[in-house]
């Protein structure tokens, strides 16, 4: 029985090698072939159990670290003969994981119009996480994962198809390319949707692709974390793609007091107005509350001149809540309104 390993070899190692470390000591093993996907290595008679790096036999020092010692168990009750990993990370793969694009996710997100006035964060590099609103039509998701096999993009756009929703459509999948982005790491994946509006819920499918100890990880569908709003449903937790341009500033004549006129109010946008019979119902519990507070003198004549608000952002369960089981940090909690 022989074990096939394929290593994508983005070290760029001149004569890569693989040491096989098992019960009876390590070998070492030079490379069957190389490709524009890497090495291969042909392992013979596998033991039950072994760990694996890679190596330049050209220059040791090149060699990677101990953190990458790959552990790959008795492989349960399936028997794989091909194993593939990667350069970057101590995952072992089952099946073939998406190949990395020449061009990095900053150059890529870069070559992208954007609306006017749409803001692109660069904390770490402009790569375009989240969905961003192009100045034609479509917009363009980006999502940070350095370990996924696959991701693909899932929508109302594409009627929500991914490889395992029950009779999926292989020609509406929507799979996202691989980039380096932080650290200059293959970690940010993104794809470009002509077809998506503002409104549409959507999702990302990661498909891990990867042994966890001796069993495949499954596959799963998660939200956006760069989601900016979610859908009503707490069930589903779609992200739903807004247009943040359409909102008019205006602010600009707005002046901080003074340190030693700071007043400071702390609330809670729900708590501070729920049930409150000077509240029209529809307001109670959310922003709109505290404006009409804000707007009827309460903390005029409390001689408040600053609110400290508690948690805004979404929380995964239905308010009340004191907020500080944050699941996302770029949602503000739907329930507020």
């Amino acid at each position: 029985m022989s074990l096939t390993l394929h290593y994508d070899n983005l070290q760029g190692f001149e004569q890569p090698v693989v040491l096989v470390r098992t019960q009876k000591g390590t070998e070492t093993i030079a490379a069957a072939k190389q490709d524009a996907q890497g090495a291969t290595f042909e392992i013979k008679g596998q033991s039950k159990h072994l760990m694996v790096k890679f190596s330049d036999a050209a220059n040791e020092e090149r060699s990677e670290g101990d953190h990458l010692w790959r552990y790959v168990a008795g492989r349960g009750k399936t028997i794989f003969h091909k194993l593939w990993f990667r350069s970057w990370t101590p995952f072992v793969y089952t099946s073939q994981p998406q190949g990395v694009e020449e061009q990095s996710a900053q150059d890529c997100a870069g070559s992208y119009e954007y609306k006017h006035e749409l803001y692109i964060s660069e904390s770490g590099g402009r790569v375009a996480l989240g969905a961003n609103l192009l100045s034609q039509k479509g917009a363009t998701f980006g999502f940070f994962h350095p370990h996924a096999a696959r991701v693909y993009l899932v929508g109302d756009f594409n009627n929500w198809q991914h490889p395992t929703v029950e009779n999926a459509n292989p020609r509406k999948f929507i799979p996202m390319t691989l980039h380096r982005g932080y650290f200059d790491s293959p970690n940010v994946w993104l794809a470009k949707v002509d077809e998506a509006q503002v409104g549409h819920g959507y999702k990302f499918y990661v498909e891990y692709g990867s042994l966890a100890d001796e069993q495949p990880m499954d596959g799963m569908l998660t939200t956006d974390p760069y989601a900016r709003v979610f859908g009503e449903s707490y069930e589903r937790n779609d992200a739903v793609i807004v247009d943040p341009t359409t909102f008019k500033w205006q602010d600009s004549a707005f002046k901080t007091p003074a340190i030693h006129d700071l007043i400071i109010y702390q609330l809670h946008p729900h708590g501070f107005t729920w049930e409150s019979p000077d509240i029209a119902p529809e307001h109670q519990g959310k922003y709109a509350g505290i404006v009409d507070r804000i707007q009827a003198g309460y903390f005029d004549r409390l001689g408040v001149t600053a609110l400290y608000l508690m948690p805004l952002a979404e929380v995964p369960t239905p308010q009340p809540g004191l907020g500080y089981n944050t699941s996302v940090f770029h949602a503000l909690e739907r329930d507020f309104g």
